[in-house]
């Protein structure tokens, strides 16, 4: 019966090649979704999305508003933009959210998942939880059978899920593990799991930046690749991964924060007790200092891709917050932001052209956050959208 329940859904939803078209779902988990498809004539709601961004007078092609209501509590509603459209000469994804705290935030997700030789279809679909009955509904963007969920916040755009199902509900799904590198495999049979989910790990995270459609890992092969590349990475156990915590002048939480590190490659330098977790004294760049064990791990499994900033003038690059400069960074040049130090960022100059992944090996210093402009990819830096 559950299959059943399944299939018929997935087999009643709205077609998903028609444009202009809305739709209602209710949901048992509290929040409601009201989607609306559309083609080259935006709906107001996402004119006034796109107001004062590079992308307002561009010419769309297709897209989906998704509004996620909750019933009683207002503060969490959201409202998802996902727009295919004619950017300099490039048909490109741009996605948009809306919070009730900060209005709307648009950004551009990427020049190169859209297929340039294949149709597709911007649309919506639901989610099911093991029961059959819709958790959420996300936008959508689809090759035939071939649908890529998309999901996006604070400036970037990931693929949440893929399937590639036939009429009766049979075929493949993978989900990500997002802003991670894991993935989750299941065969699926009338629209449900059949046997047990594979777990892999790739080599990118399932972001719409660094990847097209054909490279999503949306296979056994891609994913297994993926997971032999990944056993290499592990394979380098003196690696330290820093992340999301403040490294600190002694190995106690009182201690004067030399930053907040967003992620950082170290070197393990020492280890002292803690409470709970030990402490470990790292050396990123050319700072030395301490962080709880509970934010350090060993391999970098966890990396995920930096933020970018860019110098608005000839800017000075510091060996520390206000001290001995070390080099002038022409205006333009872009580097990698590994923490937020009360004003200054610490930051990483490769040593060859920026790319998405850090360069652990390139030059570490510091830049004051006034010289610079901060962007969450380097995509977004390129068409000058700041999230």
């Amino acid at each position: 019966m559950k299959k059943l329940v399944v299939l018929l859904l997935v087999l009643l939803w709205p077609a998903v090649a028609a444009r202009g078209e809305s739709w209602t779902v209710d949901t048992p988990y509290n929040p409601i979704y009201y989607v609306e498809t559309f083609g080259n004539a935006l709906p107001e709601m996402a004119k006034a999305a796109l107001a004062g961004t590079p992308f307002a007078e561009d010419k769309a092609v297709q897209g989906v508003m998704v509004t996620e209501q909750y019933k009683d509590t207002q503060q969490m509603n959201r409202r998802f933009l996902l727009l295919a459209a004619e950017h300099q000469s490039v048909t490109m994804l741009i996605e948009g959210l809306e919070l009730p705290e900060s209005g709307w935030q648009v950004w551009a997700a990427t020049e190169t998942f859209l297929r340039g030789a294949e149709s597709f279809a911007i649309s919506a679909r639901p989610r099911y939880d093991n029961q059959g009955r819709v958790m959420m509904v996300w936008p959508t963007v689809e090759y035939g059978q071939e649908i890529f969920y998309i999901g996006g916040y604070e400036g970037y755009s990931y693929v949440y899920a893929y399937e590639n199902l036939d009429e009766q509900g049979n075929g493949i799904r993978v989900m990500s593990g997002f802003p991670g590198y894991s993935y989750e495999y299941s065969r699926m049979e009338q629209g449900v799991v059949a046997g047990e989910t594979t777990y892999f790990c790739a080599e990118k995270p399932a972001r719409l930046d660094l990847l097209d459609a054909d490279d999503f890992p949306c296979n056994l092969e891609k994913l297994a690749m993926g997971a032999e590349a990944w056993e290499r990475i592990e394979a380098n156990l003196d690696t330290y991964y820093a992340q999301g915590a403040n490294l600190r002048e002694k190995p106690t939480g009182k201690s004067r924060s030399l930053g907040v590190y967003r992620g950082a490659v170290a070197e393990k330098l020492d280890a002292a007790p803690g409470t709970q977790h030990p402490w470990y004294k790292l050396r990123i760049g050319d700072t030395v200092g301490w962080m709880s064990g509970n934010y350090v791990i060993c391999g970098e499994k966890m990396m995920t891709p930096p933020a970018v900033a860019q110098c608005n003038a000839d800017t000075s690059l510091y060996l520390s917050p206000g001290g001995q400069v070390k080099q002038t960074l022409p205006a333009g040049t872009a580097v990698h932001i590994i923490a937020d130090c009360d004003g200054w960022y610490h930051v990483v100059l490769p040593r060859e052209d920026i790319t998405w992944k850090l360069d652990e090996q390139g030059t570490y210093g510091y830049v004051r956050m006034k010289d610079v402009t901060e962007y969450t990819t380097l995509l977004n830096m390129k068409h000058g959208v700041i999230y």
